[in-house]
This record gives structure tokens, sequence and C-alpha cells, in this order.
């Protein structure tokens, strides 16, 4: 213990030297102190790192808040009652842990208990649900917003002569830490007392737990009961933490505002939990914590977001949903649980039997991953790699079955293997091993990513999941057309069916895309099946059936034709397209939010803006205020805070009014503004390497180069075929309803 005192001290007086401040130790027999002083208050300010030490610290220092990114009235959101029901407070991640402001839990990635369909999040329980109880003096006032700019909850609880201010935050560039600071200002009461409790909740079913006191901080560490594969052992946890003060008290003088320091620090094992703790209290020390963490949520925010202007309410949907989405996904993994992938309920939802258990389906591909990939190519990256971890498991997985290739569980957590309580979609939801390779095939069409295709093994994925497609389908050797048997399609109201429109034009897409990789040597098996793969298709009305027997007036429970021509990008007619959407919308009574965004894309398509309006205004149904989270269906039920509704929304904003489309050799804009907006500008769009702002007003496109691409990108304007390369930092205007395409020069 003293030795580990002494390195603390050593790094706390070298850090004071270098920032020319002053700093003192003194042994006392109370709660350790740091003191800080701040330029806004004009008295004593002590800074208090909480353990069951006997060390008191100060520093003096200055601290500058920095230049919001974002308009403050649309990136914090505030209440002055906190929700009751926690399914509408806000979460708290970075990917790597996560939970409900308030809440007894905390999750961590790849963190799982349960055998097989059981699987589910293990319950970590929470050390960071600090709340404050009572004070000396009564509360008068209280606020509670979220700060999304800055990934970050703030309380303030005030009354005559004081102020109480907590801070919460998953740090996001120390992945292992949550961290809370509370500051107490007294400026005119005698020895002000707050008195906290901590929200620990119930032991943990989950996980078997040991805790232990070591150099003044507890450790608590542990296996979970049951491994995913009936294997012995389980996966390991290890927790370190600070401890409310004794009687959960503190005091405060009168002239005097000080600071508290709760510090959590999870990962699998000691080593970089420990490492990832004693960072956190230097970085405390050195005034930097805080603020390396709202860098790099500044930095996420300036290298993508969009911006909505004149229309308040869509600008804080569009944020909250960027914002809820990237806290599920790390910046980097520096645990052993490699990242397992995004879950329809966010990182901080997943216990058993609820939220889908924290499983990954087909929503990461299909709806979460392409916003994500057009303005943080990084982080899609990440989601993508999530699917590389498990390839063995899909291999394995289609020998099973008796197939070939590679076949992707319809669920899945730790291992790979199906997780999902139903055995209907387990044994008829294909489509999703074709939702992968369609999500692998958009990424190197927009990074042109070689070497992740090859030594990153992403076109083991694509060539595995066309083995898998070649080995699914039947030949009617009388037609000479092959048929897919027996499938659950994305309409999940209906199964077994053959032929499954949506199914077969994602296998179609799939056994297409080897070709399309230098590195593969594709069989010519897949062209002759993608060629002749029937597609339901109605010749007497000119629409698509959504399966081999479907008739026209059967009730379908969400987007599924419709995804032909967005996202699968399938050749149709404007007549087709519209007698699609004309015949789903009338069959469609309910369903996800997602179905209303992918509506509102196929209206924008055939610039019926007051149709795609209507439709897109009902996704907001699903957003819950104060904090703009989401539930699964409109107005409260399904799974807490549905990032998947969220991936869907802001489709509809960067495909829908953006009007981005991405082919094998283009990039094409041709958008509009939402509803009540007058600008719109979408910022950071990843392509080939280079980054592109787009622009949009009510009669003009904007286009930037903010980042050289690995070729020189041109503009063409595909009504004259008028082109001009870009040249960095020089905007290019062009009319708002002409289709503009982006390529290599």
């Amino acid at each position: 213990m003293a030795s580990i005192l002494f390195i603390l001290i050593a790094t706390i007086a070298l850090a004071a030297l270098r920032s020319r401040v002053a700093v003192s130790f003194i042994t006392t027999n109370v709660v350790p102190t740091r003191i800080l002083q701040r330029p806004t208050f004009h008295g004593p300010n002590e800074k208090i790192w909480l353990n069951h030490a006997n060390e008191h610290y100060s520093i003096y220092t200055d601290l500058i808040e920095p230049r919001r990114l974002m308009q403050e009235s649309l990136t914090v959101f505030s209440t002055s009652l906190f929700p009751e029901n926690d399914r509408i407070r806000p979460t708290l991640g970075n990917g790597h842990i996560a939970t409900v402001v308030y809440t007894d839990t905390i999750y961590m990635n790849g963190l799982y208990n349960g055998l097989r369909v059981f699987s589910h999040r293990a319950r970590i329980p929470s050390t960071c649900a600090i709340e404050v109880v009572s004070t000396t003096t009564r509360i008068t006032k209280s606020s509670y917003s979220l700060d999304i700019e800055k990934g970050m909850f703030i309380e303030v609880r005030s009354g005559p002569g004081f102020k109480i201010e907590l801070k919460r935050y998953a740090h996001r560039s120390i992945n292992q830490l949550m961290i809370t600071e509370m500051t107490v200002d007294n400026c005119c009461l005698d020895d002000f007392k707050v008195d906290l409790e901590m929200n620990y909740g119930n032991d943990s079913e989950d996980i078997t737990l040991r805790s232990d006191i070591e150099s003044g901080v507890r450790h608590t560490y542990g296996k979970t009961k049951v491994l995913e594969d009936g294997s012995v052992g389980g996966l390991q946890v290890y927790m370190i933490s600070t401890d409310l003060p004794p009687n959960g008290t503190v005091v405060v003088k009168k002239g005097q505002k000080s600071s508290y320091l709760f510090l959590t620090s999870i990962d699998t094992e000691k080593g970089p939990a420990l490492n990832a703790f004693n960072k956190g209290v230097s970085e405390y020390f050195n005034d930097a914590l805080e603020d390396q963490h709202i860098k790099a949520w500044r930095n996420i925010w300036a290298n993508g977001r969009v911006d909505i202007i004149g229309d308040p309410e869509t600008a804080k949907v569009t944020y909250a949903a960027y914002y809820y989405i990237i806290s599920s996904i790390p910046i980097t993994n520096d645990s052993d649980l490699s990242f397992v992938g995004l879950s329809p309920g966010d990182l901080a939802h997943g216990s058993y039997y609820k939220d889908y258990q924290g499983h990954v389906f087909w929503d990461q591909e299909t709806w979460m991953y392409p916003p994500i990939q057009v303005l943080h190519s990084d982080f899609g990256k990440t989601l993508l790699k999530s699917r590389i971890r498990t390839l063995d498991s899909a291999k394995q997985l289609a020998k099973q079955k008796g197939y070939k290739g590679a076949m992707y569980p319809w669920e899945s957590a730790y291992t790979g293997f199906e997780t999902s309580p139903s055995d209907e979609t387990a044994d008829y939801e294909h489509h999703i091993t074709g939702d992968i390779s369609q999500a692998f095939y958009f990424y190197l069409t927009m990074t042109n990513d070689t070497d992740f295709m090859t030594a990153g093994r992403g076109a083991e994925v694509i060539s595995s999941i066309a083995d898998f497609w070649e080995s699914r389908v039947t030949l009617d050797k009388d037609t000479g057309l092959y048929h897919i048997n027996g499938v659950m399609p994305p309409d999940e109201y209906h199964w077994p069916v053959n032929d499954s429109a949506y199914t077969n034009y994602v296998a179609k897409i799939s056994l297409e895309a080897p070709y399309k990789i230098l590195s593969t040597q594709p069989k010519n098996s897949y062209q002759n099946i993608a060629d002749n793969l029937f597609i339901p298709f109605n010749n007497t009305g000119q629409w698509h059936p959504e399966y081999d027997s479907y008739t026209e007036d059967v009730i379908v429970k969400q987007a599924d034709v419709i995804l032909l021509g967005y996202p699968l990008m399938m050749n149709l007619s404007k007549e087709v397209r519209r007698n699609d959407l004309l015949q789903y919308e009338r069959v469609t009574p309910g369903g996800p939010a997602m179905t209303w965004g992918m509506f509102a894309i196929g209206w924008l398509e055939l610039n019926q803006l007051d149709k795609a309006n209507a439709l897109f205004a009902r996704q907001f149904d699903n957003v819950r205020e104060p904090f703009y989270t989401w539930s699964e269906n409109a107005h409260g039920p399904g799974a807490h805070n549905f990032i998947t509704g969220m991936g869907g929304y802001l489709q509809s904003v960067l495909f829908g009014y953006g009007g981005i489309r991405v082919y094998d050799d283009k990039l094409t804009i041709n958008g509009a503004l939402p509803l009540t907006a007058t600008y719109m500008k979408i910022i950071g769009i990843d392509y080939l390497g280079g980054s592109l702002n787009l622009r949009f007003s009510k009669s003009s496109l904007y286009i930037t180069l903010t980042k050289k691409a690995m070729t020189t990108l041109k503009c063409e304007d595909e009504s004259t075929g008028y082109s001009i390369p870009l040249s960095l930092g020089i905007p290019l205007t062009y009319k708002l309803s002409t289709t503009i395409s982006i390529s290599p020069a």
C-alpha cells in the first residue's frame, strides 16, 4: 500500500510542477480530500477523492470551459422532474460498459450468463448510482440534464445558500471507467451536510462475486454462473470502485466548494481494471479526466453529424439517435471480450428475457450499421469485426444444418451460435446471412478498404455466405429456376413460406458480391444461380408479392418487400416502386418505427414530399421525452431505448432526405429538406478515404470536400453530364432537385 501511495503522490507532484500549481499533503484521520480552486468562486474549494485510506491532498489550478460545437438548446435535454419510469431514463455508455441513470445495474460488453437460448447480459451491481437523499437545508430547485455533446448526465440541486452538482459519464477514451463527480458549493451555511445513498440493488443472480478492500479501494470480482455453450467455468469480471464516505455523509464548511470523485473501473481481469482505475485517479488530479472524455465525444461529433436548422424537434431526435447508438460502440477494444455487436436495446439493457437479452440480430447490419458507416467509418468497421469474430461459429452452424459456407444465427451473443428463444426464427429466418454480406459489401464500396477484405477476413465472410446460399437453393429442373423454400421473411407473421421476395433478392446479391472483390475466385455457379433465382412478381398488377403464395389482402408485420428498393437497391421502375409502396402501406397497420422510415424513403424517391413527411413523422411516436430515448413500438411498449428504431430513423434522414445512394462506382445525392427545416448539413461523409460535407437549403445543394480521398473525386450533374473535380475546401453548388454523382475522376 505504501508503494502505491508513493507512486500516486509522485505522479500528482510531477503534474503539479509541470502546471505550476501549489500542492500540499497532510495525513489526517478523515476521508481523504483534494482541493481545487475554481476562478468562478472566491473562496476555498475542496476536491475530494473518496477511498478507504487516510491521505489528504490539495491542489490549485484553473479550468476553462471549451466552446460548444453544437447548439446547446438542441443537445442538452433537461427536466425539473426526473422520470420514475426507468423505460424513459437515459443511458450512459462507451461500448465497453453502460448503465441506465440511477438504476442498480451496469452491463459490460460480451459478459453473458445462461445456457444457449437463456443467454443474457450478466448484471453487475451498480457502484455509480449515487443519489442525494437529504441535506441540512431543504432543496428548493432541481434539474436533470443529458448533455449529448459531452456524453454526460448532469444533476443540479440547490436551495438558499447552496448548490450541489453531480456529473455522471462513461469515459469515452478510458473505456473501463464509469465516473460520478459531485460538487457541493456552500457559500453561506454553517457545516452544510449532504446525505448520499448508493443504489446497489440486490446481489447479482448472474455472477458469483467476492469483494475485498485493497489499497483503500473496493475490489469486486467473480465469474458468471453458466456459460452459453454449457462448458465448465464462467466469464470473468473484475471491478474496482470507491465507496461512499462513512455513513454516506459529506460535510462542507461555510464558504467552501468541495468536489468528490466516485470512480468505477470494470474489465475482465484485475490488471486492466486497476490500470484504468489508476489512470483515472491520475488524470483527475491533473484536471484532465473530464476534459479527455469531453474531447473524445467532441471529436466524434466533429467528424460526423447531421445539423438540422429550423426544425428543433427533428434536430434533437437526430442528435440523440446518433448519441445512443454510438454510446454502445467502443473506440478501442481493451478488454479480452472483443466487441460482440449492437443489440436492439443498446448496451445498457438485456436482462433475462427482456430487451432481447442483449442479443445481436439483423438489426445491426440492416438498421444501425448504414448510418454509422456513412459518417463514422471506423465505428462501421468495428460492427463488421463483430461478425468476423463469429465467422468460424457461423461455418460450424452451417455444417450442423447440412449447408456449406457460413450461416449466421438469427440471434447470437458470446459464442456466435444460435441463442434465439424462438424456434421459428432460429429455423427459418435465414435472410440475416444475406444481410451481413450486404453490409460487408457496402463497407467495401464506401471505403475501398481492400486490406480489410483480404487480411481482415472480410472477403472470406462474403465468399462463405455465397457458399451458403449456393447450398441453400433448390433447382426446378423443369423451369431452370432456383428457389429458396421454407423461410421466414422480415415479416415475421408468416412462416415457413417459399420464395420470400426479400430473402431471395438478398441471396441473389450475396451470390454476386464475390465477383466484385479482386482477391476472391468465385465459383461459376454463383452467377448462374443469381441470374435464375426466382423473385415473385405480379405481372398484371406490376408489384411484388411478399412470398410465393401471398395474396394482396394479407396483413404484414413490418417493412419487407419495400426494402427491395432501398436498401437492397433493386432496379425498379417508378411504377413498380409506387405499386409496392401502395400495396404494403395498405396492409401494414403497425410495426416498429423502421417501417415508416422505409416508406418515407420510398416516397422521397418518387418526389412525393408530403406523403414522405407524414410517414417520416410517424417515427416520432416512438420517441420518449425528456431525454429522447426510443421505445420499440409506438407510445411505449417493447424493448427499452430501441436503437434499432433510431438506426432506421437515421437512414430516413441520410438516405431519405439526404438522398444518398451508394453504387459500385459512385455515390449519388438527390435530397430534400425534412418537415419545417430551412437548412440541413450532413457533416463528414466518409467516402473512399476522404470526407465530404453536404448542405441543403430550400433551393440549393452545396458539396464540399473537407479531406482528400485516396484518389481525385469529381462531381457530375447527371441531368447534363457536366462534371468538375472536387477541390479541398471549395464548395460546389447545385440545384436541390438535381441528382449529383460523386466518383473517382
